[in-house]
């Protein structure tokens, strides 16, 4: 899953951002490539934040278990923000905030 927009890296917004379906688990890297490849950037955790609040009552998950996206802050910072459900987490959780950043953070996509 990537989640992404269409605005310039400067500009921060409630925009709800586009998240789809890679089809496979993505690092952080491939992930950014596959956003501007989409002809745009990597969602911030703001935005993202907003687009979970946005598609339900509460901070509704978008997809079912353990479901991480590739964010960006507005300061540069690689971070993944949690957009599932899985019993321990919630929806918006940062693993920066809570864990570090992951080791599987970097890896290549799994085939």
């Amino acid at each position: 899953m990537v989640c992404y927009t269409s605005l310039p890296k400067e500009k921060v917004s409630n925009k709800v951002p586009t998240c789809m379906d890679s089809g496979t688990r993505m690092g952080f890297e491939e992930a950014g490539f596959l956003a501007s490849k989409r002809g745009g950037r990597l969602a911030t955790p703001y935005e993202l934040k907003y687009n979970l609040l946005k598609n339900g009552k509460n901070k509704n998950a978008i997809l079912k278990g353990d479901n991480w996206v590739a964010v960006l802050t507005t300061g540069g910072v690689k971070d993944f923000m949690q957009i599932g459900d899985r019993k321990g987490h919630f929806p918006g959780k940062r693993h920066n905030r809570h864990y570090g950043f992951p080791k599987w953070g970097n890896m290549a996509p799994k085939k």
